[in-house]
């Protein structure tokens, strides 16, 4: 299935690569993990600092699906403004959606840190903006401050 259109940074800014799979795998010792992309690498990673001997497999190109698709950007928000998630799903459940968010993003961060030994910055936190496109709207960005 064809998930995008167009020419697409990650498929056209990484190498292809292969990995080696074990054929002993062991019910109840060994956990397999089908997709490599952005859930599937995290779960495999999870799974193996758990102590699991994890295999990964993948149909096509690894991250090829709609991990190829995305921007590269991580947030702790909701596509929603903050007053109108809270009074959707609940103020306090609103909060604690965005206290894990951060938690999540906290966690990645500590993840690139473990793995990633290179000269180059590859993950680079930082600030961001609301905007108001309409002067109507500009209201709604006022009380999200």
């Amino acid at each position: 299935m064809k998930l995008h259109k167009g020419n697409l940074f990650w498929p056209s800014n990484t190498e292809d690569i292969s990995l080696e799979i074990h054929n002993n795998f062991e019910p109840n010792k060994d956990v397999l993990v089908v997709g490599s992309g952005m859930s599937g690498a995290l779960s495999a990673y999870e799974l193996s600092k758990a102590g699991y001997k994890v295999t990964m497999i993948e149909e096509n190109r690894i991250a090829s699906g709609s991990s190829s698709a995305n921007t590269g950007l991580i947030q702790y928000m909701s596509d929603q403004e903050v007053k109108k998630f809270a009074e959707q799903i609940g103020k306090d459940a609103a909060i604690r959606f965005y206290n894990q968010s951060k938690e999540a993003v906290d966690h990645l961060i500590k993840i690139n840190d473990e793995l990633v030994d290179i000269d180059q910055e590859n993950f680079i936190q930082e600030n961001s903006m609301i905007l108001a496109t309409e002067m109507k709207k500009t209201s709604d960005v006022k009380e999200e401050t």
